[in-house]
């Protein structure tokens, strides 16, 4: 079985999280449970642990601080469990390789997906690790398919029933990427870039696919039946971005295709995905959605939260006269973004 420890200082939260989910059903176990990162690295060198979850904000040693040391020394996934107001501290320890974040008051209903979706990570690296470096025997390399696929338009009815990619509806990702500092490394850089997408595309799949070091695509696939669409890829990239330019030296502009519908289409996604990259004029890091009216212009990211928690501050300060400017200024870039504000 999986083997888990519960990281968190209050008492009621990680007695909450032991005893209200059914951790058997999930293939796990908690085999241990503690109040701070400096007692579960202590119980992490001399135990096995497959996946900690932890608080951000804890006394003596927090969550970041233990994310830190456990992706410099152990191979266990981190899943951060977090209050709202938490969060954009919580997302500095993207960096660190965290697998997922949780928000504390949904932890009964989202823990357990996260949970899912971290074995998977898990059972990948371990066929990896026993198939060696090269793709996993027996598995669908989706890579090589894609690209071929895009790049020529063939795939044979085998791949296609092999893959189950008919299961699916696409979107692709043409990705200019302009480097600030390229002493840092490409692969530091990609695989922070691989966290950030893995962590923001939570309930789709999706492929990486280099053609330089500055050009990739990226093929995003959904099954057909989930209730996903274009729009929801939108809002995916759109936190992506934000993200990025918080945590990566790097710009990036992004061209979307419209959905895909049929994997057989996937080369005509592609091309509209560099088409809408090649409309993108404006400096710095944006947004295009494929579109066949030349009138649609480019889409800037927007920060939901950031803007909701600023307009509370201004509304409940008397002394504050922004409020409508302020407003005004924020709907305009929401519109830009061709998301909606509810």
């Amino acid at each position: 079985m999986i083997k888990v420890m519960i990281v968190d200082d209050e008492r009621n939260i990680r007695e909450g999280i032991i005893h209200l989910i059914n951790w058997r059903e999930l293939g796990c176990e908690v085999v241990h449970s503690c109040n701070n990162g400096s007692t579960a690295l202590s119980y992490l060198e001399g135990n096995p642990v497959d996946i900690v979850v932890t608080d951000i904000k804890m006394p003596i040693m927090d969550g970041l601080d233990l994310s830190k040391r456990i992706s410099e020394k152990y191979m266990a996934k981190v899943i951060i469990l977090t209050a709202y107001s938490d969060f954009a501290l919580a997302k500095q320890a993207i960096k660190y390789n965290v697998s997922d974040f949780i928000i504390k008051n949904d932890f009964i209903e989202e823990l357990p997906l996260a949970i899912n979706k971290t074995i998977e990570m898990i059972v990948k690296e371990r066929e990896i690790g026993e198939a060696g470096k090269g793709e996993v025997s027996g598995s669908f390399n989706y890579v090589n398919v894609f690209r071929r696929l895009i790049t020529t338009g063939e795939i044979s009815a085998r791949e296609i029933v092999e893959g189950k990619l008919e299961e699916n509806n696409y979107v692709l990702c043409a990705c200019d990427i302009t480097y600030y500092d390229k002493e840092i490394g490409n692969q530091n850089i990609s695989e922070l870039l691989n966290n950030i997408l893995r962590i923001s595309l939570k309930d789709c799949s999706y492929s990486i696919i280099p053609f330089t070091d500055s050009y990739l695509i990226i093929p995003v696939r959904y099954k057909k039946n989930s209730g996903m669409g274009l729009n929801t890829v939108v809002e995916y990239f759109n936190n992506i971005i934000i993200m990025i330019e918080e945590f990566m030296r790097i710009d990036i502009k992004l061209g979307l295709s419209s959905e895909v519908k049929d994997v057989k289409q996937l080369k005509d996604g592609y091309e509209e995905a560099r088409q809408a990259l090649a409309k993108i004029t404006t400096q710095g890091t944006a947004i295009k959605v494929y579109t066949s009216l030349s009138s649609s212009g480019v889409t800037t990211a927007f920060d939901v939260d950031r803007f909701t928690n600023m307009l509370v501050e201004i509304t409940f300060d008397e002394e504050s006269f922004e409020v409508g400017e302020k407003l005004s200024k924020g709907f305009e870039k929401l519109a830009d973004t061709g998301c909606a504000f509810e």
